[in-house]
């Protein structure tokens, strides 16, 4: 007889940051040359720019996948940056030939101009380049978030608090950003925030009956002490932060060595209410935060409804 097929609830996956950098970088990217006025002197600046910070942190987020240690801290700090005084060079140059033959336009307090044009494209490279640190500095308190979430339930752990941030930042940046083009692609991202969040809390109330059926025996499962295995490094939570006194494990296959040991899946705690603790409170946090971003970016397109 073949064995039974894992839970997906007991399928350790490594969660990805790809995605919650993408909103983010798009968000900040928006409200950087929203402040700069990029919008209103080049449409055309305003859009590649938007679209070279999503695709270069797909690229970070590919990069940053396969390093480890001091390699990975290193290229979190330096790669956004140095993508970002890119983008800011390459929106630069296209606002210059966007504003060729009008008043000249200065930017960084007066320092730079378009009738300098080297002066001014440089000038990218401080305007692209400083809105950029910010995601840097998301990518290393999200590193750390990550060694925080080792657990099976990390992915949820990562769409709840990075995804759903940066959608809760985009949601604020539509009070900010009042030109209809400039604000479609923080529509987008407070879209795409929301189905994250939505499809971690159903993963979570999923995990929930998952572990209530655990521990009244209803499954395939045991709970069995920590001190029946040794040392098991491949093993970590079922549920990130609950603890590991106790093991969660797979009853054998019905064969003829009845003495079969059953499969360590995950650590898991003594009771059912230890286990289910950080779960229910993530579960809380995510429905609080869509009624937040509905909320929020409801209000900012209130006042035009009513008009």
């Amino acid at each position: 007889m073949s064995p039974p097929e894992p839970s997906p609830f007991t399928r350790r996956v490594a969660p990805g940051l790809t995605l919650p950098l993408v909103l983010n970088a798009v968000t900040v990217a928006v409200l950087a040359m929203w402040v700069d006025g990029v919008p209103v002197f080049s449409r055309l600046a305003y859009g590649v720019g938007v679209a070279l910070a999503a695709g270069l942190s797909v690229v970070v987020g590919t990069v940053l996948a396969r390093q480890r240690g001091s390699a990975r801290v290193l290229a979190a700090l330096l790669l956004p940056t140095l993508f970002g005084a890119m983008i800011g060079m390459a929106i630069q140059a296209l606002v210059l030939g966007a504003t060729a033959g009008v008043a000249p336009l200065r930017d960084l307090g007066g320092l730079i101009r378009t009738g300098e044009p080297v002066g001014w494209i440089l000038g990218g490279i401080v305007l692209g380049g400083s809105p950029a640190l910010l995601l840097a500095g998301f990518l290393l308190v999200a590193g750390c978030g990550l060694r925080r979430y080792a657990g099976h339930d990390a992915g949820e752990a990562v769409k709840v608090a990075f995804g759903g941030t940066a959608g809760l930042v985009a949601a604020v940046g539509l009070h900010v950003v009042d030109l209809s083009l400039a604000r479609a692609p923080l529509v987008a991202v407070i879209a795409v925030a929301e189905v994250m969040v939505v499809l971690a809390l159903l993963a979570d109330s999923a995990r929930i009956r998952f572990v209530r059926e655990i521990y009244a025996g209803a499954n395939e499962f045991d709970v069995v002490p920590v001190s029946r295995f040794g040392p098991d490094p491949g093993l970590s939570a079922l549920v990130a932060n609950a603890g590991a006194s106790a093991v969660l494990v797979r009853r054998p296959a019905p064969s003829l060595y009845r003495a079969a040991a059953g499969e360590p899946i995950g650590f898991v705690a003594d009771t059912e209410k230890e286990t289910l603790a950080p779960l229910l409170r993530r579960r809380l946090r995510a429905v609080v935060l869509l009624v937040v971003l509905t909320v929020v970016a409801g209000s900012s397109t209130l006042p035009a409804w009513l008009a």
